[in-house]
């Protein structure tokens, strides 16, 4: 999971994210400084699943519980980006094909001009994500096309114009 898909969450989404990894940074900060706190006769907290009772000290509960919310988060980042979740490659796709299809499935958008949005792709694409997907194309045909980024999820992509020696 890259970073860069972040940004192609829905609000809700980022807040229940932003708010997990805080969470489960004061649990872990928490569980650290109850850990090194030595007391003797801490309270143990049980965890009761169907017929499995486990009980474990408050401080390795709360680290414990710390953990499982970074985790959390970790899976739910995977299982919404699995890689290679944008894959163009069983044919030469064209900038057009590839526009229509990123702006059907995700948030992204792409303005191109005309000359570049006939251009076939000769190489095999893949990605998490959209921007991912969009910024690799970019770099790959960094000489041929120009790729600028006014927003996170707003890509205009252009040719040159060509120096034809006309005029000098």
């Amino acid at each position: 999971m890259d970073w860069t898909c972040f940004q192609e969450l829905p609000g809700l989404e980022k807040s229940k994210i932003v708010v997990l990894i805080i969470l489960g940074a004061i649990l872990l900060v928490l569980g650290i400084v109850l850990l090194l706190r030595r007391v003797s006769d801490w309270k143990s907290a049980e965890i009761k699943k169907e017929m499995i009772t486990v009980k474990l000290p408050l401080p390795l509960a709360v680290l414990v519980l710390g953990v499982v919310a970074w985790g959390y988060v970790y899976w739910d980042l995977s299982r919404t980006f699995p890689e290679n979740a944008f894959r163009f490659s069983d044919r030469p796709w064209t900038l057009e094909e590839v526009k229509s299809r990123l702006e059907r499935e995700s948030p992204v958008r792409i303005d191109l001009d005309a000359a570049s949005s006939s251009l076939k792709l000769t190489k095999d694409f893949s990605a998490a994500c959209a921007c991912q997907l969009v910024q690799s194309i970019c770099d790959y045909y960094g000489d041929s096309l120009t790729c600028r980024r006014p927003d996170p999820l707003h890509f205009v992509i252009s040719r040159p114009a060509q120096n034809t020696g006309k005029g000098r």
